[in-house]
């Protein structure tokens, strides 16, 4: 392949834009947490409020600062909203699947709630909770496959930037309380499916659809969170063991059956209705606006575009503008 010395900046730049705008919503969210931390002590509402308000703030700015951004473009086109309310359905179908199969193996039991072992008991404020639980996903979402991975699409490929920003998931649940290396790895397979949400079916909406039904059935089933115990109703799955299976005290997402879910959602980025908006995603805008990047295929057409850029790029906008069938 020629080397190009002006693809090869616009690559470096877009790179550094990428690691300016993750830069700027960490300081973002620091700042907004800094603030909320008079007001409460709750870690859940300190963790997800400022990560969600810090990456919506840096979005924002660079919808109006930076040439050819827009929101629909990252994949939040009115076309694909019916995505969210899919990728919602699609994974609270996976998890009580998931529950059903462990209760029938004998892997799992319902046990009496114990309000010693949940660290956040939401049963009386299951309203709040579900909130905090939504902008926990709207956050994560914005964070890792909005903005970002446009511009480490435009860097490295869209199947790069999947890639890149499914391992920075699997980092920023690093710290959770029992975390394993199967649970990391586990969690960057999850991330990747709600990359290929983005990448592929360019819906940004339907990734935060997958990722937040997962997260509100598991809470409502009384399944433990990524090592998190919260609870929205008084049911309290334990999964007993193997924990290398079943997940054990660090819930699902820490054992091997995690892969029938991770297989669900991945079905269901391929196949549930409403995923596909019409926009043109960013990623897809090169050194001279029309140039496409090589990377994931999606069913409305080429993800990437051509390479080539001129006419191969002009002819690709066709198929990303038709919806699904």
């Amino acid at each position: 392949m020629e080397f190009s010395l002006a693809g090869a900046r616009h690559r470096a730049w877009n790179l550094a834009l990428a690691c300016l705008a993750i830069l700027a919503t960490v300081v973002c969210a620091w700042m907004v947490g800094w603030a909320l931390a008079s007001l409460t002590s709750n870690p859940v509402l300190l963790s997800a409020v400022p990560l969600a308000l810090g990456s919506l703030a840096v979005t924002a700015l660079a919808v109006r600062a930076v040439p050819g951004l827009t929101w629909d473009g990252i994949g939040l086109a009115r076309g694909g909203l019916p995505g969210l309310g899919w990728g919602f359905v699609a994974a609270v179908c996976a998890c009580g699947l998931l529950v059903l199969a462990t209760l029938a193996s004998g892997l799992g039991e319902y046990v009496p709630f114990d309000p010693e072992g949940v660290r956040f008991d939401w049963r009386d404020w299951w309203l709040g909770g579900t909130a905090l639980l939504v902008a926990g996903a709207f956050g994560e979402e914005f964070f890792t496959r909005g903005l970002a991975l446009q511009l480490l699409a435009r860097a490295l490929t869209p199947a790069g930037a999947v890639v890149a920003t499914s391992v920075g998931f699997g980092l920023l649940h690093g710290a959770n309380p029992g975390v394993t290396v199967l649970a990391q790895c586990n969690t960057v397979l999850f991330g990747a499916v709600f990359g290929l949400a983005v990448a592929w079916r360019r819906s940004l909406w339907l990734a935060i659809g997958l990722h937040l039904g997962w997260n509100l059935c598991m809470a409502a089933l009384g399944v433990n969170l990524s090592g998190i115990t919260m609870r929205l109703t008084a049911l309290s799955l334990s999964l007993g063991s193997p924990a290398w299976l079943t997940g054990g005290e660090y819930g699902f997402e820490g054992g091997l059956m995690a892969s029938f879910g991770i297989v669900t959602l991945a079905a269901a980025v391929g196949f549930v209705p409403g995923g596909s908006v019409q926009a043109r995603p960013f990623w897809q805008g090169g050194i001279d606006g029309r140039q496409g990047l090589a990377g994931v295929s999606g069913r409305n057409g080429p993800a990437g575009g051509s390479p080539a850029g001129g006419e191969a790029g002009e002819a690709d906008v066709g198929p990303a503008r038709r919806a699904d069938p």
